[in-house]
């Protein structure tokens, strides 16, 4: 009901199928609107997301029980995903307004942050966060990719860890302390990682993060096999290549290495992308998925079967 089994299983036309009934019975339904945009989010259709959770808000007197400040976060989670970084600002901090101990909205305040530069800022946000809640490994990851892109990977790793002794299948941070270790420059323990996130699932980055530490490594045919996997899942080689290396000469000057030439040509010649974009799917579901934090998942309905009548029409609630 109201969509959440089919939001789980990422089959989110349905879950705003189900949504939609609920909104074609009672249009100011509070709840209903709320979890549109969230759903909306998830799909990357961020005009639609807004404008439900600006419904949910206007209505949401009537429906109390729905967190004003969850509202507030979700809204400027997908003004963040859309860009617009001031009303992203704007409706996290209406969030702290409410809410002093809203995590969620510290982060997204720290990711706001970055977009706009300011490292020292994003710092202090995703610190305030983890005082809230020590185990929230949206705000551990978050600083760690911090440290990672200022050239601080030793705190980064210490990061990474942490997220990982909460949740051990969590392939992005073996991916990020991957390249924490291969900006350090400790290949085998960089090369390791991705062998961890890989055994979890297929990935088109840790592919080609483990094909660049083995060419640094003289390892061509494991290389080249890497970055052929990453390629055929719709990874864009010469765009990724040039993002972490600028060149195949800069790379080649650099780790003092002559690529073999198909190799070079590989990740220096663009070719037709048939169907595929160049963004990776694990950086798409993470674009999608930052837009709308954690919390917005955490206080799911328990009684539904029972009290179905009250959540669709209104009517009292049935008592254990």
């Amino acid at each position: 009901m109201w969509g959440h089994a089919f939001r789980n299983l990422a089959l989110y036309d349905f879950a705003l199928r189900d949504c939609g009934e609920v909104l074609k019975l009672d249009p100011e339904n509070a709840y209903a609107h709320a979890f549109t945009g969230v759903v909306c989010s998830l799909r990357g259709d961020n005009d639609n997301a807004i404008e439900h959770c600006g419904r949910a808000l206007r209505v949401v007197p009537r429906d109390a029980y729905i967190p004003v400040s969850r509202i507030f976060v979700n809204r400027g989670g997908s003004y963040h995903a859309k860009g617009d970084n001031g009303s992203a600002e704007r409706y996290f901090r209406k969030a702290l307004e409410i809410d002093r101990v809203n995590a969620h909205a510290h982060v997204g305040l720290g990711r706001v942050s970055i977009e706009k530069g300011d490292s020292d800022r994003a710092l202090r946000e995703f610190d305030a966060a983890m005082q809230l809640n020590p185990e929230f490994q949206d705000a551990l990851r978050a600083r760690g990719l911090v440290y990672l892109k200022y050239g601080d990977p030793d705190r980064a790793i210490q990061d990474f860890r942490k997220v990982l002794a909460l949740d051990p299948r969590s392939m992005a941070a073996y991916i990020e302390r991957g390249f924490a270790y291969q900006q350090k420059g400790d290949l085998s323990r960089a090369i390791e990682n991705y062998d961890h996130s890989l055994s979890i699932r297929p990935d088109p980055e840790a592919f080609v993060n483990r094909g660049l530490a083995l060419l640094r490594l003289y390892q061509w045919d494991r290389a080249r096999s890497d970055l052929l996997s990453a390629r055929n899942m719709g990874m864009n080689l010469v765009s990724a290549f040039r993002d972490s290396q600028g060149s195949v000469a800069v790379f080649e000057k650099a780790h003092s290495v002559k690529l073999p030439q198909d190799i070079a040509d590989m990740v220096s010649v663009e070719e037709p992308q048939s169907g595929q974009t160049a963004e990776s799917r694990r950086k798409m579901f993470e674009r999608i998925w930052e837009s709308v934090p954690t919390d917005a998942f955490d206080d799911l309905l328990t009684d539904l079967a029972k009290n179905k009548k009250h959540y669709l029409y209104g009517h009292l609630k049935e008592e254990d």
